[in-house]
């Protein structure tokens, strides 16, 4: 009750913040402010798996607290380096004004925020603590993007200073989140140098990188070839379909540290075979319903005269994330059984296939090409990722039957 509640919450909030946010600052401010979160995620990729593998190794050894303490120690000195490159990024912007100081900083400070707080997140997950995962997770990525959009309300139109307000959001997370882990022992303050292992960092941050690529990639061509206008349009369908990898995120969380105990017991993992089955049979009966209603969901939701691209782009962008759902659980499974350079290799051999079409659908100006690209793209990866764990998941071939049925129905 408590986990419905929070979302419910959060989904309520994000919902009325889009339509706020549209009608008193426009399109192009709204593109701006989601410009400045997009390159907030770059904390995921320079947090370099340090928080994956403290979650591994929690859920692992008997030792949790020494091991948490550890990747929280290496995530403050990565941190450190990177803020002395931001100094430098600084002082070198004075002279060639590539952004304005302001943004620089604002997007530093989150990006900064964002590393640490991935690392913290991961303590929650190794230790199973659930309903506070879910709470710091819709709070530092649901409230700090919706919430802010209240300062509309007061006439601060400079987006600079609504993201100000995100910022704020997660820094009472990150301090709350800390003291939290701190008071109830699930960190400890060691002197040993080498408690856990960070050396399979480096295909972890490998995978981060890819992943930022196929995630952000697009928005970021949007942006720079379209506008921040243009990039409003294409993000608001992308936010509303985006709820599915709420739940798909979810599951992953609690299934890592599952997935983890039972390779190193050599045992099937029925929780994630249930999982399973729940995202290929349940969700696409959901989505077929929802595909019904959107027109006049639109229309209660952003008013009768909503852009007609919007409508085009949800239903991709939904069938989209139901790929990325199936996907990302078994981006899980690769990284709790410790194969996580296998959905590297895999990652890497299709990205030169990507790239090209994805450019030229960015050239073309067509917000629906792009999404079109990127619905192919989820399509191809889910194969891949799947193909070699046919034998060992026996449910991957009835799930090309669903997938196929659906995709052609839809």
């Amino acid at each position: 009750e408590i986990r419905l509640s929070l979302v419910g919450s959060e989904m309520c909030i994000r919902d009325r913040s889009i339509p706020i946010h549209l009608k008193f600052a426009g399109t192009e401010h709204y593109g701006q402010y989601i410009f400045l979160h997009l390159l907030s995620s770059l904390g995921l990729l320079l947090n370099f798996g340090i928080g994956k593998i403290t979650s591994i190794n929690i859920s692992r050894n008997t030792n949790k607290n020494k091991i948490a303490y550890s990747g929280i120690r290496v995530t403050a000195k990565n941190c450190s380096v990177i803020l002395i490159l931001i100094a430098f990024a600084y002082v070198a912007n004075n002279f060639l004004n590539f952004v304005s100081n302001e943004n620089l900083m604002l997007i530093a400070t989150s990006v900064l925020l964002t590393i640490f707080f991935v690392t913290l997140e991961s303590v929650f997950v190794g230790n199973r603590i659930f309903v506070g995962l879910m709470l710091i997770n819709l709070l530092y990525y649901g409230f700090s993007l919706s919430l802010p959009s209240i300062f509309l309300f007061f006439q601060y139109y400079n987006y600079q200073e609504v993201f100000f307000g995100s910022i704020l959001i997660k820094l009472i997370v990150v301090l709350l989140s800390t003291t939290y882990l701190i008071k109830y022992n699930y960190i400890k303050f060691h002197k040993i140098k080498n408690y856990t292992n960070f050396k399979s960092s480096k295909w972890f941050s490998i995978s981060l990188f890819l992943s930022q690529i196929y995630d952000f990639s697009d928005k970021y061509l949007v942006k720079t070839l379209l506008g921040p206008a243009a990039l409003a349009i294409y993000a608001v369908p992308q936010q509303l379909s985006g709820k599915l990898s709420i739940f798909s995120k979810g599951f992953s969380s609690v299934l890592l540290p599952s997935i983890s105990l039972s390779e190193k017991k050599q045992t099937q993992n029925k929780s994630f075979l249930l999982t399973l089955k729940l995202f290929i049979f349940v969700l696409p009966i959901i989505l077929f319903s929802f595909f019904f209603i959107s027109d006049y969901f639109l229309i209660l939701w952003l008013g009768i005269n909503y852009p007609a691209e919007i409508l085009q782009l949800l239903k991709i962008f939904i069938i989209v994330n139901w790929f990325a759902c199936l996907s990302h659980l078994f981006v899980t499974y690769y990284e709790g059984s410790g194969n996580v350079k296998k959905n590297t290799n895999i990652e890497i051999l299709f990205l030169p296939i990507f790239i090209p079409f994805l450019i030229l659908a960015s050239i073309s100006k067509s917000l629906i090409l792009i999404a079109m690209v990127m619905l192919g793209k989820e399509i191809v990866l889910l194969f891949l990722r799947t193909f070699k764990l046919i034998k060992k998941i026996k449910i991957i071939p009835i799930m090309y039957l669903a997938v196929s049925y659906t995709h052609l129905t839809l």
